[in-house]
C-alpha cells in the first residue's frame, strides 16, 4: 500500500527539516539552561528530598511546558509554511494522497517530541543522580526515589449520611424548604469529612485500610500523613499512632512529635496480616494544640514500595509524551484550516477554553451552589442553556486533566502502566484521532492551488 510507504518518508522529510533549521539544537540548550538554572535557585527546603523534588516537579514541568509550547507551536506552522513556500504543491503533484501528507507530518512532529523529550528526560534523570550523589559524598540522608502504589481510607461518610444530615438541618430551621438538597451536598458532605479527620484534645481518630492484593503481598507498608491545628500555629504535635486489625487494633504503637502543614512518612512497624489495617492517632491531653485536623484529601494514606524509580519515571514521561501527541494533533488539525498566525491563536484559545469549562464545571456541576457564579440570569432559558454548556464542556474536557503524572512523581507515588494505558486511549485513541478525522477532511476541502495576487 502506498501509504505506508509515503507515510514515513513524508515523517523523515518533515523531521530532517526541522533539523536543518537548528530547532533541536536551539530547544536543546534552552533546556539545559533549565535544568542548571532552576536548582540553583531554588532550593525547596533544604534537604536532599526537597531538592530532588524540586528537579522532578519544577524542572520536569518547566520543560514539558517548553515542549508543549514547541510541538504546539511546530504543528502550527508545518503545512502554512509548507503552502507558503510552494512545497507541498510539487508534493501533491505526485500520488500521493492529503490523508498521508496529515498523518506523515504528525508522525514527524511525534519523531521530534520524542527525541527532545528524551534529551529532556535524560539530562533531568543525570541531575537526580548528581543530587544523590552530592548526598551521598556529604553524609546525609539519601532518599528513596520509589514508585509506590496508594490506599486511601475506608470512606465513612456515606451519600445516606449526607441526605440524613440536610435532612435534619432542614427540620432545625437551618435549610430552607426553597432550596434544593444538591445544592447544599457539597457543602455538607466536606464538612462531615472535616468533622470525621478532626481528632480532639483526649481522643483518638480511626482510619481503616482496605488493601489490594498486590499491596497486602508485598508488605513494606508506608503511613503518610499530613494535618493542621486547630489554633493553626505551627507548633509541633505530639501524638500516638497505633496500628492493628479490626480484631486486635493496637498491635503496634509509634509515639512521637510532628510538625503540621507538612506531609510526614512513617513506616509501619507490622506486616499485614489480612487485607484490612486499622490505623488511630491518639491527641494526648497535654500541650496546648487543641485539635489536630487532618486533610480531607490524602491527609492520611497508607503507600508500599511497587517500582523502582527508573520505572516509574520512564511511564511518566510516556504519558508526557502521549500529551505531547495530542497537542501535534491540535496544532496540525488548526494549520489544516487556517493560517500559521490564525492557528496558533485558535489553538491557545481552545486550550484556554478548555481551562476554563474546567473551572465553570467544577463550579457548575460539582458546586452549584457558588453564588459568584450561580446567580440565576434575568431569563430562566438563558440561565439553563449555560448550564448545560457548562455541563458539556466540563464532560468533554475533564478526561484530559487525569494525567497529572508530575505530583505523583515527585511524591514517590506510583504512575501506573493502567494510567499510561488510559493516556494512550484517550489522548491517542480518542482526541488525536477525532482530530485527525477533522484535520484530514479540511485539509482535503482546502484550495492548494489558487494563484497569488
Amino acid at each position: 500500500m502506498t501509504l505506508t510507504r509515503n507515510v514515513p518518508a513524508i515523517a523523515g522529510l518533515f523531521f530532517r527539516h526541522c533539523l536543518r533549521t537548528r530547532l533541536v539544537l536551539a530547544v536543546t540548550i534552552l533546556i539545559a539552561c533549565i535544568v542548571l538554572a532552576v536548582p540553583a535557585y531554588v532550593d525547596g527546603d533544604g534537604t536532599t528530598d526537597g531538592r530532588i523534588r524540586i528537579v522532578l516537579f519544577y524542572t520536569l514541568g518547566l520543560v514539558s511546558i517548553v515542549l508543549s509550547v514547541v510541538s504546539l507551536w511546530s504543528a502550527c506552522a508545518a503545512i502554512p509554511i509548507e503552502l507558503e513556500s510552494r512545497r507541498l504543491h510539487l508534493v501533491l503533484s505526485k500520488p500521493v494522497r492529503r490523508l498521508e501528507i496529515w498523518v506523515g507530518t504528525w508522525f514527524g512532529l511525534l519523531a521530534l517530541n520524542a527525541l527532545l523529550l528524551a534529551v529532556a528526560a535524560g539530562v533531568i534523570y543525570l541531575q537526580v543522580q548528581r543530587v544523590l550523589a552530592g548526598a551521598t559524598r556529604d553524609g546525609g540522608e539519601t532518599p528513596v526515589l520509589v514508585g509506590r502504589r496508594l490506599a486511601r481510607p475506608i470512606e465513612t461518610v456515606t451519600a445516606e449520611l449526607v441526605q440524613a444530615e440536610i435532612d435534619a438541618r432542614r427540620r432545625s430551621g437551618h435549610i430552607t424548604a426553597n432550596v434544593e438538597d444538591r445544592d447544599f451536598f457539597p457543602a455538607i458532605e466536606y464538612e462531615l469529612n472535616v468533622r470525621a479527620g478532626t481528632v480532639q484534645t483526649g481522643q483518638t481518630g480511626r482510619w481503616e485500610f482496605m488493601l489490594p492484593n498486590r499491596l497486602k503481598n508485598n508488605g513494606a507498608l508506608q503511613l503518610r500523613f499530613k494535618f493542621a491545628s486547630s489554633g493553626m500555629n505551627d507548633a509541633p504535635r505530639t501524638g500516638t499512632w497505633t496500628f492493628g486489625t479490626r480484631s486486635e487494633p493496637a498491635l503496634h504503637h509509634l509515639s512521637g512529635t510532628w510538625t503540621p502543614f507538612q506531609y510526614h512518612d512513617l513506616a509501619v512497624p507490622m506486616e499485614p496480616p489480612d487485607a484490612l489495617i486499622v490505623v488511630q492517632f491518639e491527641n494526648p491531653l497535654l500541650g496546648e494544640g487543641g485539635a489536630v485536623i487532618f486533610e480531607v484529601e490524602d491527609g492520611i494514606v497508607l503507600l508500599n514500595h511497587e517500582s523502582g524509580f527508573l520505572t516509574n519515571y520512564f511511564r511518566a514521561v510516556l504519558v508526557i509524551f502521549l500529551e505531547l501527541a495530542f497537542l501535534a494533533a491540535l496544532g496540525l488539525s488548526a494549520g489544516s484550516l487556517f493560517s500559521q498566525p490564525v492557528a496558533v491563536f485558535v489553538s491557545y484559545t481552545l486550550l484556554m477554553m478548555a481551562g476554563l469549562a474546567q473551572y465553570l464545571g467544577i463550579a457548575l456541576v460539582e458546586d452549584p451552589n457558588l453564588p459568584i457564579l450561580y446567580d440565576p440570569l434575568p431569563v430562566p432559558l438563558i440561565n439553563a442553556f449555560v448550564e448545560q454548556v457548562a455541563r458539556i464542556s466540563h464532560a468533554v474536557t475533564e478526561p484530559i486533566t487525569q494525567f497529572n503524572v508530575l505530583s505523583r512523581l515527585s511524591q514517590g507515588i506510583l504512575v501506573p502502566w493502567s494510567l499510561v494505558r488510559n493516556a494512550l486511549f484517550v489522548l491517542i485513541g480518542g482526541y488525536s484521532v477525532t482530530l485527525g478525522i477533522f484535520g484530514v477532511l479540511v485539509f482535503h476541502r482546502r484550495e492548494i492551488g489558487l494563484p497569488r495576487i
